[in-house]
């Protein structure tokens, strides 16, 4: 009697040990849904057309004019390139997406658009209390630091 109650219990282990294997495997691939979708997502909305629309403004037009000589919608089309990438920033230092793909897609963009916004983000903030200003926009320089290194850039 007592082999068959240790069968029973090395079966039931087994089963045990099986079941907490495959838990284990589909909670992986949970995971990893999970952050392709938050990937694509990121990526979705770095296409935006407006979004999209306002990196090219930067990187054509605006790179021209020092950022003292911006038209007040010049100014607003900047800060949409550097809020977004700011978000971008926030998404990928949390480490809710990846940020391989991100850098690597949009590296030159961001380590670009960061230098030519340079110097309205510090106007913003050389209008803000101390603490104020170390936040505004700090995901972005988080970014674009993150994006030198990976590209060897010395930036500014």
């Amino acid at each position: 009697m007592n082999v068959v109650a240790l069968v029973v219990s090395v079966l039931a282990f087994l089963a045990a040990a099986v079941s907490a294997l495959f838990a284990r495997q589909q909670v992986r691939v949970a995971q990893s849904a999970s952050r392709a979708q938050s990937l694509l997502a990121v990526l979705d909305y770095l296409q935006r057309p407006d979004i999209r629309d306002s990196r090219r403004q930067i990187l054509t037009v605006l790179v021209t004019i020092p950022a003292s000589a911006w038209t007040e919608e010049q100014c607003a089309t900047a800060s949409n390139a550097a809020a977004s990438y700011d978000l971008i920033g926030t998404l990928l230092r949390s480490g809710v997406v990846d940020r391989g793909p991100i850098i690597q897609s949009y590296g030159a963009s961001i380590i670009r658009c960061h230098e030519v916004c340079g110097p309205m983000i510090e106007g913003f903030r050389g209008n803000m209390t101390d603490a104020l200003a170390r936040s505004y926009w700090d995901d972005f320089d988080w970014l674009a630091d993150e994006a030198r290194k990976e590209f060897g850039h010395a930036g500014l």
